[in-house]
Protein backbone atom coordinates (compact mmCIF):
# COMPACT_ATOMS: atom_id res chain seq x y z
CA UNK A 1 0.00 0.00 0.00
CA UNK A 2 1.58 3.33 -1.01
CA UNK A 3 2.44 5.77 1.75
CA UNK A 4 0.62 9.08 1.38
CA UNK A 5 2.65 12.14 2.24
CA UNK A 6 0.79 14.41 4.66
CA UNK A 7 0.02 18.02 3.84
CA UNK A 8 2.29 19.93 6.18
CA UNK A 9 0.74 22.99 7.79
CA UNK A 10 2.39 26.26 8.78
CA UNK A 11 0.68 28.80 11.07
CA UNK A 12 2.33 32.23 11.14
CA UNK A 13 1.62 34.96 13.70
CA UNK A 14 2.82 38.39 12.56
CA UNK A 15 1.51 41.96 12.46
CA UNK A 16 1.86 45.04 10.28
CA UNK A 17 0.95 48.63 11.08
CA UNK A 18 2.24 52.16 11.76
CA UNK A 19 4.35 51.03 14.74
CA UNK A 20 6.00 47.89 13.41
CA UNK A 21 5.86 48.50 9.64
CA UNK A 22 5.27 45.64 7.22
CA UNK A 23 8.62 43.81 7.33
CA UNK A 24 7.56 41.00 9.65
CA UNK A 25 4.60 40.04 7.46
CA UNK A 26 6.49 40.39 4.19
CA UNK A 27 9.44 38.23 5.19
CA UNK A 28 7.05 35.59 6.56
CA UNK A 29 5.34 35.71 3.17
CA UNK A 30 8.65 34.52 1.68
CA UNK A 31 8.69 31.58 4.10
CA UNK A 32 5.05 30.86 3.23
CA UNK A 33 5.84 30.82 -0.49
CA UNK A 34 8.66 28.32 0.07
CA UNK A 35 6.42 26.15 2.26
CA UNK A 36 3.73 26.07 -0.43
CA UNK A 37 6.28 24.87 -2.99
CA UNK A 38 6.74 21.81 -0.78
CA UNK A 39 2.99 21.20 -1.15
CA UNK A 40 2.26 22.63 2.27
CA UNK A 41 -0.56 24.85 3.55
CA UNK A 42 -0.02 28.29 5.09
CA UNK A 43 -2.24 30.31 7.43
CA UNK A 44 -1.49 33.78 8.82
CA UNK A 45 -2.96 35.12 12.05
CA UNK A 46 -2.59 38.91 12.20
CA UNK A 47 -4.05 42.01 13.74
CA UNK A 48 -5.92 44.34 11.40
CA UNK A 49 -3.90 44.83 8.21
CA UNK A 50 -3.90 47.52 5.52
CA UNK A 51 -6.34 46.38 2.84
CA UNK A 52 -3.64 46.11 0.21
CA UNK A 53 -1.55 43.80 2.36
CA UNK A 54 -4.55 41.58 3.11
CA UNK A 55 -5.22 41.31 -0.61
CA UNK A 56 -1.58 40.42 -1.23
CA UNK A 57 -1.65 37.50 1.20
CA UNK A 58 -4.92 36.18 -0.18
CA UNK A 59 -3.58 36.46 -3.74
CA UNK A 60 -0.80 34.08 -2.68
CA UNK A 61 -3.44 31.46 -1.72
CA UNK A 62 -2.65 32.01 1.94
CA UNK A 63 -5.46 31.66 4.47
CA UNK A 64 -5.76 34.86 6.50
CA UNK A 65 -7.27 34.99 9.98
CA UNK A 66 -7.58 38.49 11.47
CA UNK A 67 -7.92 39.36 15.13
CA UNK A 68 -10.69 41.82 16.08
CA UNK A 69 -9.40 45.42 16.37
CA UNK A 70 -10.38 45.55 20.06
CA UNK A 71 -8.89 42.17 21.04
CA UNK A 72 -6.89 42.46 24.26
CA UNK A 73 -4.07 40.08 25.25
CA UNK A 74 -6.45 37.62 26.89
CA UNK A 75 -8.81 37.54 23.92
CA UNK A 76 -5.92 37.11 21.50
CA UNK A 77 -4.55 34.24 23.54
CA UNK A 78 -7.88 32.43 23.48
CA UNK A 79 -8.36 32.96 19.75
CA UNK A 80 -4.81 31.92 18.90
CA UNK A 81 -4.97 28.71 20.92
CA UNK A 82 -8.37 27.88 19.44
CA UNK A 83 -6.94 28.32 15.94
CA UNK A 84 -3.98 26.09 16.80
CA UNK A 85 -6.36 23.40 18.04
CA UNK A 86 -8.58 23.59 14.96
CA UNK A 87 -5.87 23.96 12.33
CA UNK A 88 -3.47 21.45 13.91
CA UNK A 89 -0.33 22.95 12.35
CA UNK A 90 3.04 21.24 12.19
CA UNK A 91 4.85 24.50 12.98
CA UNK A 92 3.73 27.72 14.63
CA UNK A 93 5.87 30.72 13.65
CA UNK A 94 6.07 33.88 15.78
CA UNK A 95 7.53 36.99 14.14
CA UNK A 96 7.35 40.14 16.26
CA UNK A 97 9.07 41.66 19.25
CA UNK A 98 5.85 41.51 21.27
CA UNK A 99 5.89 37.69 21.11
CA UNK A 100 8.41 37.17 23.89
CA UNK A 101 8.66 34.66 26.69
CA UNK A 102 5.40 35.67 28.43
CA UNK A 103 3.50 35.37 25.15
CA UNK A 104 5.03 31.98 24.38
CA UNK A 105 4.14 30.63 27.84
CA UNK A 106 0.44 31.25 27.14
CA UNK A 107 0.42 29.19 23.95
CA UNK A 108 -0.92 25.65 23.90
CA UNK A 109 0.84 24.32 20.79
CA UNK A 110 -0.54 20.80 20.94
CA UNK A 111 1.43 18.70 18.45
CA UNK A 112 2.94 21.75 16.76
CA UNK A 113 6.53 22.85 17.01
CA UNK A 114 7.30 26.50 17.75
CA UNK A 115 9.67 28.69 15.71
CA UNK A 116 10.54 32.08 17.20
CA UNK A 117 11.95 34.63 14.74
CA UNK A 118 14.37 36.87 16.61
CA UNK A 119 16.43 39.84 15.41
CA UNK A 120 18.20 41.02 18.52
CA UNK A 121 17.62 38.64 21.44
CA UNK A 122 14.29 40.02 22.64
CA UNK A 123 13.53 36.82 24.59
CA UNK A 124 15.12 33.64 25.96
CA UNK A 125 12.80 31.41 23.88
CA UNK A 126 13.09 28.53 26.35
CA UNK A 127 9.77 27.11 25.13
CA UNK A 128 10.60 27.33 21.42
CA UNK A 129 11.75 24.35 19.38
CA UNK A 130 13.84 26.59 17.15
CA UNK A 131 15.07 30.20 17.08
CA UNK A 132 15.70 31.91 13.75
CA UNK A 133 17.77 35.03 13.06
CA UNK A 134 18.40 35.80 9.38
CA UNK A 135 20.52 38.89 9.83
CA UNK A 136 23.99 39.64 8.49
CA UNK A 137 25.48 39.82 11.97
CA UNK A 138 23.80 36.69 13.39
CA UNK A 139 25.55 33.44 14.32
CA UNK A 140 24.43 30.43 16.32
CA UNK A 141 26.90 31.46 19.03
CA UNK A 142 24.82 34.58 19.69
CA UNK A 143 22.26 32.29 21.33
CA UNK A 144 24.65 30.20 23.42
CA UNK A 145 22.46 30.49 26.58
CA UNK A 146 19.70 28.51 24.83
CA UNK A 147 21.75 26.17 22.66
CA UNK A 148 20.92 23.20 24.87
CA UNK A 149 17.23 23.86 24.22
CA UNK A 150 15.97 25.29 20.94
CA UNK A 151 17.77 24.65 17.69
CA UNK A 152 19.38 27.85 16.43
CA UNK A 153 19.16 28.74 12.74
CA UNK A 154 21.09 31.88 11.90
CA UNK A 155 22.82 33.87 9.19
CA UNK A 156 22.46 35.14 5.65
CA UNK A 157 22.26 31.63 4.23
CA UNK A 158 18.66 31.60 5.47
CA UNK A 159 17.61 35.19 4.73
CA UNK A 160 13.99 35.29 3.57
CA UNK A 161 13.58 36.62 0.02
CA UNK A 162 10.19 36.65 -1.72
CA UNK A 163 9.69 35.02 -5.11
CA UNK A 164 9.27 38.34 -6.92
CA UNK A 165 12.97 39.12 -6.52
CA UNK A 166 14.28 35.87 -7.98
CA UNK A 167 13.88 37.09 -11.55
CA UNK A 168 16.38 39.88 -10.77
CA UNK A 169 19.14 37.49 -9.73
CA UNK A 170 21.59 38.45 -12.50
CA UNK A 171 25.29 38.83 -11.88
CA UNK A 172 25.80 42.60 -11.51
CA UNK A 173 29.39 42.30 -12.72
CA UNK A 174 28.01 41.60 -16.21
CA UNK A 175 25.51 44.48 -16.26
CA UNK A 176 26.22 47.97 -17.68
CA UNK A 177 26.31 50.68 -15.02
CA UNK A 178 25.79 54.43 -15.40
CA UNK A 179 28.77 56.61 -14.52
CA UNK A 180 26.50 58.75 -12.35
CA UNK A 181 23.45 57.52 -10.43
CA UNK A 182 20.50 59.08 -12.24
CA UNK A 183 17.80 56.71 -10.93
CA UNK A 184 17.52 56.67 -7.15
CA UNK A 185 15.14 54.65 -4.99
CA UNK A 186 14.08 55.72 -1.49
CA UNK A 187 12.29 53.29 0.81
CA UNK A 188 11.86 53.47 4.58
CA UNK A 189 9.52 50.61 5.27
CA UNK A 190 5.82 50.38 5.74
CA UNK A 191 5.43 53.33 8.12
CA UNK A 192 8.53 55.62 8.37
CA UNK A 193 7.33 57.19 11.65
CA UNK A 194 10.04 59.90 11.71
CA UNK A 195 9.55 60.91 8.07
CA UNK A 196 13.17 60.12 7.23
CA UNK A 197 12.09 60.00 3.59
CA UNK A 198 11.51 63.76 3.56
CA UNK A 199 14.92 64.47 5.11
CA UNK A 200 16.63 62.37 2.43
CA UNK A 201 14.69 64.15 -0.33
CA UNK A 202 15.88 67.51 1.00
CA UNK A 203 19.52 66.34 0.85
CA UNK A 204 19.10 64.86 -2.63
CA UNK A 205 17.68 68.16 -3.83
CA UNK A 206 21.05 69.70 -2.97
CA UNK A 207 23.51 67.04 -4.15
CA UNK A 208 21.83 64.99 -6.92
CA UNK A 209 22.02 65.89 -10.58
CA UNK A 210 19.16 68.05 -11.87
CA UNK A 211 16.17 66.05 -13.12
CA UNK A 212 17.46 62.90 -11.41
CA UNK A 213 14.67 60.32 -11.34
CA UNK A 214 13.73 59.52 -7.73
CA UNK A 215 11.26 56.74 -6.94
CA UNK A 216 9.87 57.04 -3.42
CA UNK A 217 8.05 54.06 -1.94
CA UNK A 218 5.41 55.24 0.51
CA UNK A 219 4.42 52.30 2.71
CA UNK A 220 0.78 51.49 3.44
CA UNK A 221 1.12 52.72 7.04
CA UNK A 222 3.03 55.95 6.24
CA UNK A 223 1.26 58.99 7.79
CA UNK A 224 3.35 61.59 5.93
CA UNK A 225 2.01 61.29 2.40
CA UNK A 226 0.81 64.91 2.15
CA UNK A 227 4.13 66.43 3.26
CA UNK A 228 5.96 64.18 0.81
CA UNK A 229 3.71 65.39 -2.00
CA UNK A 230 4.54 68.98 -1.09
CA UNK A 231 8.29 68.23 -1.11
CA UNK A 232 8.06 66.49 -4.47
CA UNK A 233 6.12 69.37 -6.01
CA UNK A 234 8.75 72.02 -5.27
CA UNK A 235 11.84 69.85 -5.94
CA UNK A 236 14.14 70.19 -8.95
CA UNK A 237 14.25 66.39 -9.07
CA UNK A 238 11.82 64.17 -10.94
CA UNK A 239 10.15 62.60 -7.90
CA UNK A 240 7.49 59.93 -8.16
CA UNK A 241 5.66 58.68 -5.10
CA UNK A 242 4.59 55.03 -5.17
CA UNK A 243 2.01 53.77 -2.71
CA UNK A 244 0.40 50.33 -2.63
CA UNK A 245 3.43 48.80 -4.36
CA UNK A 246 2.74 45.13 -5.03
CA UNK A 247 6.02 44.31 -6.75
CA UNK A 248 9.01 46.28 -5.50
CA UNK A 249 11.20 44.22 -7.81
CA UNK A 250 9.96 46.28 -10.76
CA UNK A 251 11.39 49.42 -9.20
CA UNK A 252 14.64 47.66 -8.34
CA UNK A 253 15.21 46.89 -12.02
CA UNK A 254 15.66 50.57 -12.88
CA UNK A 255 17.59 51.69 -9.79
CA UNK A 256 21.20 52.93 -9.80
CA UNK A 257 21.29 53.62 -6.05
CA UNK A 258 18.93 52.86 -3.17
CA UNK A 259 18.65 54.80 0.08
CA UNK A 260 16.83 52.58 2.53
CA UNK A 261 15.98 51.76 6.11
CA UNK A 262 18.27 49.08 7.48
CA UNK A 263 15.57 46.41 7.61
CA UNK A 264 14.68 43.37 5.53
CA UNK A 265 14.65 45.45 2.34
CA UNK A 266 18.45 45.61 2.56
CA UNK A 267 18.66 41.89 1.89
CA UNK A 268 16.31 42.16 -1.09
CA UNK A 269 18.53 44.91 -2.49
CA UNK A 270 21.59 42.70 -1.94
CA UNK A 271 19.99 39.83 -3.81
CA UNK A 272 19.03 42.17 -6.67
CA UNK A 273 22.54 43.63 -6.84
CA UNK A 274 21.37 47.18 -6.12
CA UNK A 275 24.00 49.39 -4.39
CA UNK A 276 22.61 50.96 -1.24
CA UNK A 277 23.00 53.46 1.56
CA UNK A 278 21.42 52.06 4.74
CA UNK A 279 19.99 54.32 7.45
CA UNK A 280 18.86 52.68 10.72
CA UNK A 281 15.49 54.14 11.75
CA UNK A 282 14.99 51.83 14.73
CA UNK A 283 17.43 50.49 17.36
CA UNK A 284 17.21 46.93 16.06
CA UNK A 285 18.36 48.10 12.61
CA UNK A 286 21.71 49.45 13.78
CA UNK A 287 23.40 46.06 13.80
CA UNK A 288 22.09 45.29 10.30
CA UNK A 289 23.52 48.49 8.85
CA UNK A 290 26.80 47.99 10.68
CA UNK A 291 27.26 44.41 9.50
CA UNK A 292 26.43 45.17 5.86
CA UNK A 293 28.75 48.16 5.92
CA UNK A 294 31.56 46.11 7.46
CA UNK A 295 31.14 43.40 4.82
CA UNK A 296 31.17 45.96 2.00
CA UNK A 297 27.55 45.60 0.86
CA UNK A 298 26.30 49.03 1.96
CA UNK A 299 27.29 52.53 2.96
CA UNK A 300 25.86 53.58 6.32
CA UNK A 301 24.68 56.94 7.62
CA UNK A 302 22.78 57.62 10.82
CA UNK A 303 19.72 59.75 11.40
CA UNK A 304 21.99 62.25 13.19
CA UNK A 305 24.12 62.40 10.02
CA UNK A 306 21.05 63.67 8.15
CA UNK A 307 21.28 66.87 10.15
CA UNK A 308 24.97 67.43 9.34
CA UNK A 309 27.03 67.62 6.20
CA UNK A 310 28.20 64.03 6.54
CA UNK A 311 25.05 62.54 4.99
CA UNK A 312 25.34 64.86 2.01
CA UNK A 313 28.96 63.79 1.54
CA UNK A 314 28.20 60.06 1.63
CA UNK A 315 25.19 60.32 -0.68
CA UNK A 316 27.04 62.60 -3.11
CA UNK A 317 29.99 60.22 -3.29
CA UNK A 318 27.74 57.22 -4.02
CA UNK A 319 25.99 59.16 -6.78
CA UNK A 320 29.23 60.11 -8.53
CA UNK A 321 31.49 57.08 -7.83
CA UNK A 322 30.60 54.25 -10.21
CA UNK A 323 33.36 51.97 -8.84
CA UNK A 324 31.96 52.28 -5.33
CA UNK A 325 28.47 51.40 -6.52
CA UNK A 326 29.80 48.47 -8.52
CA UNK A 327 31.63 47.14 -5.45
CA UNK A 328 28.56 47.50 -3.22
CA UNK A 329 26.44 45.76 -5.83
CA UNK A 330 28.71 42.77 -6.37
CA UNK A 331 29.33 42.23 -2.66
CA UNK A 332 25.64 42.33 -1.79
CA UNK A 333 24.83 39.96 -4.62
CA UNK A 334 27.40 37.51 -3.30
CA UNK A 335 26.07 37.69 0.25
CA UNK A 336 22.42 36.84 -0.50
CA UNK A 337 21.64 34.09 -3.01
CA UNK A 338 17.87 34.21 -2.51
CA UNK A 339 17.46 30.57 -1.46
CA UNK A 340 17.15 31.22 2.27
CA UNK A 341 13.38 30.79 2.47
CA UNK A 342 13.59 27.42 0.73
CA UNK A 343 16.40 26.33 3.07
CA UNK A 344 14.45 27.34 6.15
CA UNK A 345 11.28 25.63 4.90
CA UNK A 346 13.20 22.42 4.24
CA UNK A 347 14.87 22.59 7.63
CA UNK A 348 11.54 22.96 9.39
CA UNK A 349 10.03 20.19 7.28
CA UNK A 350 12.88 17.78 8.08
CA UNK A 351 11.87 17.90 11.76
CA UNK A 352 8.55 16.31 10.83
CA UNK A 353 10.32 13.04 9.97
CA UNK A 354 12.03 10.67 12.39
CA UNK A 355 15.50 9.21 11.76
CA UNK A 356 16.24 5.80 13.24
CA UNK A 357 18.76 3.06 12.72
CA UNK A 358 17.64 0.40 10.26
CA UNK A 359 16.87 -2.98 11.84
CA UNK A 360 16.71 -6.52 10.54
CA UNK A 361 12.94 -6.24 10.14
CA UNK A 362 13.45 -3.34 7.70
CA UNK A 363 15.36 -5.49 5.20
CA UNK A 364 12.25 -6.65 3.22
CA UNK A 365 11.30 -3.02 2.67
CA UNK A 366 14.87 -2.12 1.70
CA UNK A 367 14.75 -4.95 -0.85
CA UNK A 368 11.53 -3.56 -2.30
CA UNK A 369 13.07 -0.10 -2.62
CA UNK A 370 16.25 -1.58 -4.10
CA UNK A 371 14.19 -3.23 -6.85
CA UNK A 372 12.03 -0.18 -7.57
CA UNK A 373 12.35 0.62 -11.29
CA UNK A 374 13.15 4.31 -10.77
CA UNK A 375 15.78 3.56 -8.14
CA UNK A 376 17.33 0.79 -10.28
CA UNK A 377 17.72 3.26 -13.16
CA UNK A 378 19.82 5.59 -10.99
CA UNK A 379 21.96 2.91 -9.34
CA UNK A 380 25.48 2.00 -10.45
CA UNK A 381 26.42 -1.60 -11.09
CA UNK A 382 24.10 -4.52 -11.91
CA UNK A 383 20.40 -3.69 -11.97
CA UNK A 384 19.38 -7.13 -10.72
CA UNK A 385 20.80 -9.38 -8.03
CA UNK A 386 20.11 -12.69 -6.38
CA UNK A 387 17.59 -11.93 -3.63
CA UNK A 388 19.28 -14.06 -1.00
CA UNK A 389 22.65 -12.50 -1.75
CA UNK A 390 21.09 -9.05 -1.62
CA UNK A 391 19.37 -9.79 1.69
CA UNK A 392 22.64 -10.98 3.19
CA UNK A 393 24.38 -7.89 1.85
CA UNK A 394 21.86 -5.63 3.63
CA UNK A 395 22.16 -7.64 6.85
CA UNK A 396 25.96 -7.43 6.74
CA UNK A 397 25.73 -3.65 6.26
CA UNK A 398 23.64 -3.31 9.41
CA UNK A 399 26.48 -4.89 11.41
CA UNK A 400 29.26 -2.89 9.70
CA UNK A 401 30.27 0.32 11.53
CA UNK A 402 31.41 1.81 8.23
CA UNK A 403 27.82 1.76 6.96
CA UNK A 404 25.14 3.87 8.60
CA UNK A 405 21.58 3.16 7.47
CA UNK A 406 18.90 5.55 8.65
CA UNK A 407 15.26 4.72 8.08
CA UNK A 408 13.02 7.77 7.76
CA UNK A 409 9.57 7.48 9.33
CA UNK A 410 6.69 9.89 8.89
CA UNK A 411 4.42 11.16 11.67
CA UNK A 412 2.49 7.86 11.61
CA UNK A 413 5.66 5.84 12.12
CA UNK A 414 5.65 4.53 8.56
CA UNK A 415 9.00 4.28 6.73
CA UNK A 416 9.04 6.62 3.73
CA UNK A 417 12.73 6.48 2.83
CA UNK A 418 16.27 5.56 3.69
CA UNK A 419 19.57 7.43 3.86
CA UNK A 420 22.75 5.41 3.62
CA UNK A 421 26.10 6.87 4.72
CA UNK A 422 29.00 4.76 3.43
CA UNK A 423 32.42 5.46 5.01
CA UNK A 424 34.12 2.30 3.71
CA UNK A 425 36.28 4.01 1.08
CA UNK A 426 38.56 6.21 3.18
CA UNK A 427 38.16 9.60 4.78
CA UNK A 428 35.02 10.58 2.86
CA UNK A 429 31.43 9.52 3.44
CA UNK A 430 29.19 8.76 0.48
CA UNK A 431 25.54 9.78 0.83
CA UNK A 432 22.76 7.82 -0.87
CA UNK A 433 19.02 8.31 -0.50
CA UNK A 434 15.96 6.26 -1.46
CA UNK A 435 12.39 7.54 -1.16
CA UNK A 436 8.99 6.02 -1.72
CA UNK A 437 7.24 7.32 -4.87
CA UNK A 438 4.84 9.50 -2.86
CA UNK A 439 7.80 11.41 -1.37
CA UNK A 440 9.52 12.26 -4.64
CA UNK A 441 9.45 15.60 -6.44
CA UNK A 442 8.37 17.71 -3.46
CA UNK A 443 11.70 18.93 -2.08
CA UNK A 444 11.53 16.48 0.83
CA UNK A 445 14.57 14.58 -0.40
CA UNK A 446 16.71 17.71 -0.24
CA UNK A 447 15.43 18.45 3.26
CA UNK A 448 16.35 14.95 4.44
CA UNK A 449 19.81 15.04 2.84
CA UNK A 450 20.51 18.34 4.61
CA UNK A 451 19.20 16.92 7.89
CA UNK A 452 21.34 13.79 7.55
CA UNK A 453 24.51 15.84 7.00
CA UNK A 454 23.73 18.07 9.98
CA UNK A 455 22.97 15.06 12.15
CA UNK A 456 26.15 13.22 11.17
CA UNK A 457 28.30 16.32 11.73
CA UNK A 458 26.74 16.87 15.13
CA UNK A 459 27.52 13.29 16.15
CA UNK A 460 30.97 12.90 14.59
CA UNK A 461 32.30 16.39 13.86
CA UNK A 462 32.94 17.82 10.41
CA UNK A 463 32.59 15.10 7.78
CA UNK A 464 33.57 15.18 4.12
CA UNK A 465 30.40 14.11 2.33
CA UNK A 466 30.30 13.06 -1.30
CA UNK A 467 27.61 11.80 -3.69
CA UNK A 468 27.93 9.97 -7.01
CA UNK A 469 25.11 10.52 -9.50
CA UNK A 470 24.51 9.50 -13.09
CA UNK A 471 24.49 12.41 -15.57
CA UNK A 472 20.98 11.46 -16.69
CA UNK A 473 19.65 11.54 -13.11
CA UNK A 474 18.65 15.19 -13.11
CA UNK A 475 16.28 14.84 -10.13
CA UNK A 476 19.04 13.56 -7.84
CA UNK A 477 21.47 16.18 -9.08
CA UNK A 478 18.94 18.90 -8.26
CA UNK A 479 18.21 17.48 -4.80
CA UNK A 480 21.87 17.23 -3.84
CA UNK A 481 22.80 20.62 -5.29
CA UNK A 482 20.05 22.30 -3.29
CA UNK A 483 21.31 20.47 -0.21
CA UNK A 484 24.70 22.14 -0.59
CA UNK A 485 26.59 19.66 -2.78
CA UNK A 486 28.63 20.97 -5.70
CA UNK A 487 30.09 19.11 -8.72
CA UNK A 488 33.83 18.59 -8.31
CA UNK A 489 34.76 15.84 -10.81
CA UNK A 490 33.62 13.21 -13.27
CA UNK A 491 34.57 9.60 -12.60
CA UNK A 492 33.49 6.07 -13.48
CA UNK A 493 31.78 3.51 -11.24
CA UNK A 494 31.36 -0.06 -12.50
CA UNK A 495 32.18 1.22 -15.97
CA UNK A 496 29.50 3.93 -15.88
CA UNK A 497 30.06 7.68 -15.94
CA UNK A 498 29.36 9.33 -12.59
CA UNK A 499 29.28 12.94 -11.44
CA UNK A 500 31.06 13.44 -8.13
CA UNK A 501 29.47 16.09 -5.89
CA UNK A 502 31.03 17.28 -2.62
CA UNK A 503 29.17 18.84 0.29
CA UNK A 504 29.52 22.60 0.81
CA UNK A 505 28.88 22.98 4.53
CA UNK A 506 27.26 25.96 6.25
CA UNK A 507 30.65 26.88 7.74
CA UNK A 508 32.22 26.88 4.26
CA UNK A 509 29.30 28.93 2.94
CA UNK A 510 29.81 31.54 5.64
CA UNK A 511 33.52 31.75 4.84
CA UNK A 512 32.93 31.98 1.10
CA UNK A 513 30.78 35.11 1.33
CA UNK A 514 33.22 37.11 3.45
CA UNK A 515 34.99 39.93 1.69
CA UNK A 516 38.76 39.59 1.24
CA UNK A 517 39.24 42.34 3.84
CA UNK A 518 37.32 40.37 6.46
CA UNK A 519 39.10 37.15 5.63
CA UNK A 520 42.44 38.88 6.05
CA UNK A 521 41.44 40.21 9.46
Amino acid sequence: MPVRIPTHKLLIRADAGPKQGTGHVMRCLALGQAWQKMRGQVTFLTGPLPARLSMRLKAENITLQTLPPDADDHAENLLFNKLIEQYDPDWVVLDGYQFGDDYQKKLVPGNARLLAIDDYGHAQHDLADAVFNQNAYATTQDYSPVRSGPEVIAGLKYVLIRDEFHCLNKNPAALPRASKAKRILITFGGSDPNNTTDEVLQILNDCALPLTSVDVIVGPCNPHIESLKATAKKSQLSIRLHSNVDRMSKLFERTDLAITAAGSTCYELCHAGVPMIAIPIAPNQQAVAGALCQQGAAQEITQNDLKTGHARKVIGQAIHDVKLRQSLSETGFRLVDGQGAARLARRLCSHLYHFRQAQDQDVPMLLDWHNDSEIRATRFGPTTSNENQLRNWFLNQLDDARHLNWMIDNHDGRPVGQIHLDSSSGNRTEVRISLTPSMRGKGIGTALIEAACRRRNKESGDTQFVAYIKPIDIASQTAFRKAGFKPVATTTIHGQVALELAYHSEREHAASILTPQLKAS
